[in-house]
């Protein structure tokens, strides 16, 4: 569940900081619910779904391998944000759930 938080809050181009605005929990919070130190209740999953556009179910599905960094290619890395960087590697590893 927590590497998938993480997946759809990286795929949205969100921060900690922003996705906890827009849903409730406290960033803190968030944080636990991203490194599996807690689980979010179902309202609290609810919420989150809802404000990162993913169904409920997606949370709950088995976890999706780590693209390596050698295996996207940026063409002006440098002047990329944060953000921007993340949402590639995200998309490529929702593809390959729709490749299984």
């Amino acid at each position: 569940m927590a590497s998938r938080l993480v997946l759809a809050r990286k795929r949205r181009g969100l921060t900690v900081t922003r996705l906890a605005q827009m849903a409730g929990p406290t960033p803190r919070r968030l944080s636990d619910f991203e490194s599996g130190r807690a689980t979010p209740s179902p309202p609290s999953l609810e919420a989150l779904a809802t404000a990162l556009e993913f169904p409920p179910s997606f949370f709950g599905a088995e976890e999706v391998a780590d693209l390596t960094a050698d295996s996207v290619s940026f063409r002006a890395l440098s002047r990329m944000t944060a953000s921007q960087r993340d949402i590639t590697p995200s998309s490529g590893r929702l593809a390959r759930t729709l490749q299984d």
